[in-house]
């Protein structure tokens, strides 16, 4: 979905990711095939109730809705004034329910490369499957998918709303940067993934975003993202149910996740014991998407799981999901020190790890391809 095409610059877009937890801004540079963040901006979301929550009221009152984008304003004055940020180009993006994706089989006329009419040939197809199209206009685009010798979807159509593209537009520029690019975050994150480590073409890889209203997972073929999903609740949830379990606050319980998660302590235990249920169902819906992009692709082989957002810092919790999984799960951060990542921090960052993994949507909005 570009609005205006790209140019060469030292710097890159400014990569603007508005989430539930709050805003993100960051900007890199490229040299050759090394990519360095040199700013970064971060302002967090209004805070939760710390009052206890009793067992006896499961479910309990769901966490405050996000705050509209128009009165998102001061959130990207606040993270643009954190870093020195170099021109006003900036890429944005949607992420679920504000953008549907869909497995499409199409004619291979229609995915020839130069075919003029291919993406009407997906606008049409996506306004008729979309419930998104149904509640009025829609922009869209593909991209296509890695051949294969068995019955399987050749492309991948995107659907968001038009009047939803043209709020975050106008948002962005009403504060003083100019859209060139509205993304999705499931490619943006499939691009920072493509910089922290090096793929081979028989490998099916992974990218779980861990939010805090919801658990996105990309699945990769070298740089083409193959499935993309919802597979389960986000870290809010998680807080939430260890709150009404303890009957303690949302942020007593946040603490709890952030400072213990499901290690091998007392309280780790019985944090694994509280979280066991929403573990295991995001586990079994992350081995069910790998097991159906290998149907599809069958040549290949399951590879490393890399873990982003918020959630991802939780204690413990790679070591839970590469036992049931069966593969190598890792959060994003510890890749920044191998030596086939091509993406490192030019300033000095707290917690670079955590930096990386909080800032990921906005790091690979800016990574133009």
């Amino acid at each position: 979905m570009k609005f205006r095409p790209g140019h060469a610059r030292r710097r890159s877009l400014i990569g603007l990711d508005f989430g539930a937890g709050g805003v993100r801004t960051a900007q890199l540079s490229r040299s050759g095939e090394q990519w360095t963040v040199t700013a970064l901006g971060r302002h967090e979301g209004r805070d939760v109730s710390d009052e206890p929550i009793r067992k006896d009221t499961l479910p309990s009152k769901p966490p405050p809705p996000p705050v509209p984008l128009r009165l998102r304003g001061d959130e990207i004055r606040s993270c643009l004034e954190q870093g020195e940020f170099r021109n006003t180009d900036a890429a944005t993006a949607l992420s679920s329910p504000d953008v549907e994706f869909f497995a499409l089989e199409l004619p291979d006329a229609v995915l020839q490369t130069g075919n003029p009419d291919a993406a009407n040939v997906v606008h049409y197809e996506i306004e008729r499957i979309s419930t998104t199209a149904a509640k009025g206009p829609v922009q869209t685009s593909f991209w296509r998918l890695p051949r294969t010798q068995v019955s399987a979807p050749n492309a991948i159509g995107v659907a968001a709303p038009a009047d939803r593209v043209e709020e975050i537009i106008h948002l962005s520029e009403k504060h003083g940067l100019w859209c060139a690019n509205v993304d999705t975050s499931a490619t943006a994150l499939s691009r920072l993934g493509g910089l922290l480590a090096r793929w081979e073409e028989n490998q099916v890889w992974g990218m779980l975003d861990l939010g805090a209203r919801q658990a996105r997972l990309i699945l990769m073929i070298l740089d083409v993202p193959v499935l993309v999903r919802t597979v389960g609740a986000g870290g809010q949830a998680w807080s939430e149910r260890i709150a009404s379990s303890l009957r303690i606050g949302r942020k007593a319980a946040e603490v709890l996740k952030r400072e213990h998660g499901i290690d091998r302590t007392q309280l780790g235990s019985v944090l694994l014991g509280i979280l066991r249920g929403d573990l295991n169902e995001l586990a079994a819906e992350v081995k069910r998407s790998y097991e159906y992009v290998l149907s599809c692709y069958p040549s290949r082989q399951a590879a490393d799981l890399i873990l982003t957002g918020g959630g991802a810092a939780m204690p413990k919790l790679t070591d839970f999901l590469a036992e049931l999984l069966g593969i190598a799960v890792r959060r994003a951060g510890t890749l920044l020190d191998e030596s086939s990542c091509r993406l490192s921090f030019g300033m000095e960052v707290a917690l670079r790890d955590q930096a990386l993994e909080t800032g990921a949507v906005a790091i690979g909005l800016a990574i133009e391809e």
